[in-house]
């Protein structure tokens, strides 16, 4: 046996070693993740609770009642995701991003989303305090929080609006920021100067539509092709601003004329969300090969066991949906684009 065959086989060993050992204690029989999820539990924290200022932390459950639902142990460390909210004038608008960290969570995440102070003032500015909060949210996660032995120093940060601009600034602060995601960043209204975004040396995932909100051309469209791979992005025709949440959760879609065409954006990028984490947020620096790089959920068969935790109706709305929809993709395997229908 030559010395490259040892050593392959040696490799193979040890991650089948780490691989057994992290979740042998698992209750289910996989480690949850964005083909194969679980439940989702979670809790409201306070500054009375010890956190450095409000947020909600979604996690891995198997309870069927989420509202602080006992978190899934013994199926290896889940990386952290942070959920940066925009500008809304309302109270408690951080409690209104619901749906994408519930499935992050049951995707195999924890997941926080702060309430970001300060977050109507523009976030290029310096001493911006919300770059304060997140490092703040995120030490004590990794290192205070109650299960934060549960949770991997790998990162993602995913943001809306401001809070896209201002979590592109804070994903340049930590070389364990693995993955980036805008919803919606305003880029069309930053000032002169470099764009934060441009220097993310990681995967970054762009969604938006093309609302009178923002100019498409001056905003992603024209940093585009300058980003380094692998880089995706997804553009909803009639999108609006506040279509990720729900029909009528936030005053806040008003203020940009309503809703867009399409009825289901708000599920239909949850799924891209937990298909881009799921790729590129793992424990290790290497994309998980059964999420294509186009982002759209594979085939699957699952048994009856993950049927249960998975649920009707489980990754299928962006194979099935009537929006008009063009995700297009750049890595190193290649290039390409889909349009839906």
């Amino acid at each position: 046996m030559n010395t490259y065959t040892v050593k392959r086989l040696l490799g193979v060993l040890l991650l089948l070693f780490v691989s057994g050992c992290c979740h042998r204690d698992c209750p289910v029989n996989w480690r949850p993740n964005a083909l194969f999820p679980v439940f989702y539990g979670h809790k409201d924290y306070l500054t009375d609770d010890g956190a450095p200022g409000p947020c909600r932390v979604f996690y891995p459950s198997l309870d069927g009642a989420p509202l602080n639902a006992p978190v899934l142990e013994g199926c290896c460390k889940y990386p952290l995701i942070i959920l940066v909210h925009g500008h809304c004038d309302e109270e408690e608008h951080y409690k209104k991003w619901f749906l994408q960290a519930a499935q992050l969570a049951r995707s195999g995440f924890v997941v926080v989303v702060p309430q970001i102070p300060s977050i109507g003032t523009h976030p290029s500015e310096e001493s911006h305090p919300g770059l304060a909060r997140l490092s703040e949210i995120r030490n004590w996660v990794l290192n205070t929080w109650e299960h934060h032995e549960l949770v991997h120093s790998f990162t993602g940060i995913a943001g809306h609006s401001y809070g896209a601009l201002l979590g592109a600034r804070f994903a340049k602060t930590d070389a364990d920021i693995k993955a980036y995601a805008s919803l919606s960043g305003v880029w069309e209204n930053w000032p002169s100067g470099p764009l934060p975004v441009m220097s993310l040396n990681l995967p970054t995932l762009f969604i938006r539509g093309n609302d009178p909100f923002g100019d498409f051309s001056t905003g992603v469209g024209h940093f585009w092709n300058s980003l380094p791979v692998p880089k995706h992005q997804a553009v909803f025709q009639g999108g609006f601003h506040w279509d990720y949440l729900p029909s009528g959760a936030t005053n806040c879609e008003q203020s940009v004329g309503g809703r867009g065409d399409c009825s289901s954006t708000s599920i239909l990028s949850t799924e891209l969300l937990s298909m881009f984490f799921g790729k590129y947020l793992r424990k290790s620096n290497r994309p998980y090969a059964r999420i294509p790089n186009s982002l759209i959920p594979p085939d699957l068969t699952l048994t009856s066991e993950q049927q249960f935790y998975a649920g009707g109706g489980h990754l299928t709305y962006l194979k099935n949906t009537n929006c008009s929809l063009t995700l297009s993709w750049k890595t190193n395997e290649g290039s390409g684009t889909h349009t839906f229908p």
